[in-house]
């Protein structure tokens, strides 16, 4: 008999509903068991092995959609509204990923999942450029200029364009 035979069917539904994002409280509702029990499975070393195999299986799907869907070559790779898709798919993920570990912070103090927090933290600021630091983007658009990548006129538009963004941002009381 395998490892995977000797899974209780519940374990399995109970792995695929917390990856997917659903509460203990609700998952534990959906299954008819208490929510001390879910807290119990989660605990045992197997219960983490099967919920990191769901998360795998998760990310290889998402993979493997994402191969299709470029293989089509119905949309460039980098075009904005791909590339926001992506983020939007990536941040749900993430939610669920933070929808898992809220409760076991909250409810048990668990520091790795303090941990696991932190990451996805982390993750969300990288994927949404949170962490790049500001640049400047006159000077940047001086560098070019003066390189003669963009013509004169493309720069005083972009100088046009940020004069306006300021002001707006210091009308609704944005500093810079």
């Amino acid at each position: 008999m395998s490892q995977s035979d000797d899974i209780d069917p519940k374990k399995i539904k109970a792995a695929v509903l917390l990856c997917s994002g659903f509460s203990q409280a609700k998952v534990a509702q959906e299954l008819g068991i208490s929510k001390r029990t879910l807290q119990r499975w989660q605990r045992e070393p197997s219960f983490k092995t099967l919920t990191n195999s769901v998360a795998s299986e998760v990310t290889n799907t998402t993979i493997k959609t994402t191969s299709e869907y470029l293989s089509e070559g119905s949309k460039p790779l980098f075009s904005y509204e791909y590339r926001k898709t992506l983020i939007l798919k990536e941040c749900e993920y993430l939610d669920i990923a933070l929808n898992a570990v809220l409760p076991r912070i909250q409810e048990d103090g668990d520091l790795r999942a303090v941990d696991r927090l932190l990451k996805i933290s982390e993750r969300r600021c990288k994927l949404l450029a949170l962490d790049m630091p500001q640049f400047d983007v006159i000077g940047a658009v001086t560098v070019l200029t003066e390189a003669g990548v963009i013509k004169e006129s493309q720069s005083e538009s972009v100088h046009v364009i940020l004069d306006e963004m300021t002001n707006k941002m210091s009308q609704i009381g944005i500093d810079e």
